[in-house]
């Protein structure tokens, strides 16, 4: 079965890029919705992942919920800063996988949509594409081998 495997750090970049690209109402569109909806719930497992992690070294209140400084978040023992970004780091460097499955259609005509666009990007939406069709081209080529 075909999967896209990205890391968690590419989740709202590539969210925020399909979200920014014109696609005609057609298959494409609609894989973009589901591809979308997908990256939403990954985020959402990204997130209470990374409050799990904030929660082990950050002050939380009596009900639970992480205390916000200035901005910031409070230390319970400031020597563990390394510690926590490291921690941070590998969560953020973690892949997941959204399987094509029964949108196996919808997310073929969508990634054979963003081969063929012709707009100029650059920055985020440079990353996003590229991390994104890197994924894709890469299983493209897994299912070569096998």
């Amino acid at each position: 079965m075909k999967t896209i495997k990205l890391e968690n750090k590419s989740i709202v970049p590539v969210f925020n890029f399909l979200q920014s690209v014109n696609l005609k109402a057609n298959k494409a569109s609609r894989g973009r919705t589901q591809f979308s909806k997908r990256l939403e719930e990954k985020n959402k497992e990204f997130n209470e992942a990374l409050d799990e992690i904030r929660k082990e070294y950050f002050e939380i209140d009596e009900n639970g919920e992480l205390i916000i400084e200035n901005d910031k978040y409070i230390y319970k023992d400031e020597s563990q800063e390394t510690e926590v970004n490291e921690k941070i780091k590998e969560l953020n460097e973690e892949k997941f996988e959204i399987h094509f499955g029964e949108y196996s259609t919808k997310y073929e005509n969508l990634f054979t949509a963003l081969d063929n666009l012709e707009i100029e990007l650059s920055g985020q939406d440079a990353f996003a594409y590229n991390e994104l069709m890197d994924a894709y081209e890469a299983n493209e080529d897994k299912e070569e081998e096998e």
